[in-house]
């Protein structure tokens, strides 16, 4: 499915094809994370997004420039291995004003 933000304010069009299934760590994830990316900015602002997840988004300019690309190349179905999950040793936490 095809969504598109627009903000004239920011001179920016996103579009954003999603795919639905499992998604709902996906907006979690987000907010957890804090990007201030336009990407990830104008998701979190889409009502009603949980559940899906953006496979491609594209990020342009009004006059039709790209300004960025993101786009899932592969998708792999099945259990991780718990070691995913693991901190590593000499993690240093690392935190966003």
């Amino acid at each position: 499915e095809k969504w598109t933000v627009r903000s004239d304010k920011e001179d920016r069009t996103l579009t954003y094809w999603v795919a639905a299934d499992a998604f709902e760590f996906f907006i979690p994830l987000l907010e957890t994370l804090n990007r201030k990316d336009e990407q990830a900015v104008f998701f979190l602002e889409i009502p009603d997004a949980g559940g899906v997840f953006p496979m491609l988004g594209v990020e342009q300019k009004l006059d039709g420039a790209e300004v960025s690309r993101l786009e899932v190349a592969k998708v792999t179905h099945g259990d991780q291995k718990t070691s995913l999950f693991e901190i590593p040793a000499g993690y240093n936490r690392f935190e966003r004003n």
